[in-house]
């Protein structure tokens, strides 16, 4: 033998090696999660949390909170050691706007009085078929209202396929059945608490691809477009004409004769008078009214309710007329205008 070849035993420790396969088994560490992600997976859980709440207590007709704690990513292994059994695995996958499968845990004691109070049956001793058919439609209730509520932060309609509801031991191999074959996850951790006697937890595994979809949760909320500045506006001062006393017709515009076939209404104003409603109650026949204008003074005459004239009453055959004796300039018109309305 040459001093390079093995002997018999190191040959037959080789061989012994070989059968026996590696030393060390290959260990599956948890996900690396980016922060914003985590946080995305917070706001989900406070959604959740307070959707639980407030539908268990609706279910059981007692108060109830659920409060989320944490979120950490970990394996199928490390959450055996967390998960006691025997639990109830209710495990859904998203379909629209978040993708992924998760996977919501209940002790079978909580399990049991949630399905069972459903079924009239609060006590019930087994999760029987019945008690399981109606614990899955309060999952189901749950996730619907779960999906309106994340509709507008996500920004779209989320949806998910039918939950499938099991009872098993929380083993590895069963949460890594539960979530589709991932080993790994991410765990939150729920505080429950209904009435004032049942204190418990509750769990939800998050896939790594459906943790990687609620990205959007972290966004913050548009902010509203900022308004524009008004312009400035240019003011400018308005001149009016210089109301002066000018006794001379205005000279006709030229389409004046469109307007000299349109009826005016005349009237001739003798005086006013006010009187209050006792006095004009006494009025009868041979009353006399005592108007504002005195003897002899020049009475109004009127054209469409604006003072035009003035003149005196004359008799003309048998009926009785006026005389012009001044037209009003426009600024007297003006005047006298203001002060019958004032």
């Amino acid at each position: 033998m040459t001093a390079d070849a093995l002997s018999q035993e190191e040959i037959d420790a080789l061989l012994k090696g070989s059968a026996e396969g590696p030393s060390e088994t290959h260990r599956i560490e948890p996900p690396s999660v980016p922060a914003r992600q985590l946080e995305a997976v917070a706001k989900y859980a406070r959604m959740m949390a307070s959707t639980l709440g407030d539908m268990i207590g609706t279910f059981l007709a007692s108060p109830a909170s659920f409060t989320y704690e944490k979120a950490d990513p970990q394996t199928s292994e490390g959450t055996s050691g967390v998960i006691s059994g025997p639990v109830v695995v209710a495990s859904f996958r998203y379909t629209s706007a978040l993708n992924g499968q998760s996977a919501l845990i209940f002790s079978e004691k909580d399990a049991r009085r949630i399905g069972g109070t459903m079924v009239g049956d609060p006590e019930a001793s087994a999760f029987a078929d019945m008690v399981s058919d109606a614990f899955k439609e309060v999952v189901s209730t749950i996730l619907g209202n779960l999906n309106t509520s994340l509709g507008a932060p996500m920004g779209a309609a989320v949806s998910n396929a039918a939950a499938r509801v099991d009872g098993v031991t929380a083993s590895a191999a069963e949460l890594t059945s539960a979530l589709g074959g991932e080993e790994q996850f991410v765990l939150i951790s729920y505080d429950m608490r209904v009435g004032d006697s049942v204190r418990g937890k509750c769990w939800q595994l998050a896939s790594v691809d459906l943790v990687a979809s609620m990205e959007p949760l972290a966004m913050p909320p548009p902010k509203p477009a900022p308004k524009e500045a008004p312009q400035p506006v240019k003011a400018a001062p308005v001149e009016f004409d210089s109301l002066t006393e000018d006794t001379t017709a205005p000279p006709a515009p030229p389409n004046l004769d469109l307007l000299k076939d349109i009826g005016l209404e005349v009237r001739v104003e003798l005086g006013r008078s006010n009187m209050k409603i006792r006095d004009i109650l006494k009025l009868g026949g041979g009353s006399v009214v005592e108007l504002d204008k005195l003897a002899g003074e020049p009475v109004d005459l009127l054209v469409n309710d604006v003072i035009f004239a003035k003149g005196e009453v004359v008799v003309i055959d048998e009926n009785f007329g006026v005389r012009i004796t001044d037209i009003l300039s426009l600024a007297d018109r003006v005047k006298t205008l203001g002060e019958r309305k004032g």
